[in-house]
């Protein structure tokens, strides 16, 4: 398991990403199923990219540090995901 820093802040905000995406009725579970939570990764990840304060506007943080980030988010966020559905939180 990864335990760059980077990695981790990536995989605690992905977390908090799931929970807190505005997710239509059954939505989750359909992404879910379909594979296609990456694709909700990517568009939250487009946003967070355009919002000052981000990692990204950190001027110091290398590409490689950028990538961590990112696997950690994608991460956290199916991981979350997960979670939520298997208690029956289907959103």
């Amino acid at each position: 398991m990864r335990t760059s820093r980077y990695y981790q802040y990536g995989y605690e905000e992905g977390r908090d990403a799931a929970n807190q995406t505005d997710w239509e009725p059954g939505e989750m579970k359909e992404k879910y199923e379909r594979d296609e939570l990456g694709e909700v990764v990517g568009r939250i990840l487009e946003n967070w990219q355009q919002t000052a304060g981000t990692v990204y506007y950190v001027e110091t943080v290398t590409p490689k540090q950028l990538d961590s980030f990112e696997d950690g988010f994608y991460n956290g966020f199916c991981s979350e995901v997960e979670k939520i559905l298997k208690k029956g939180g289907i959103r």
